[in-house]
């Protein structure tokens, strides 16, 4: 799910996405492995995708 709440904290809005819904993964490069991940995935695995390049000690872009 996402959230936004509008600056005034007056208004928000949530939208409820599915797991497997593609998405557009950008092209980044693991610093330690040298494995790049781009292309079309589902929610589901960029936020996989996300958490493992976050626990890489130097996840870093190309």
């Amino acid at each position: 799910m996402l959230l936004r709440v509008s600056a005034h904290r007056t208004d928000m809005s949530v939208v409820s996405m599915p797991r497997d819904t593609l998405v557009d993964i950008p092209r980044r490069a693991d610093a330690d492995t040298g494995k790049v991940y781009d292309g079309l995935g589902t929610v589901t695995e960029f936020y996989d995708l996300s958490r493992e390049l976050k626990r890489s000690p130097s996840g870093a872009s190309p």
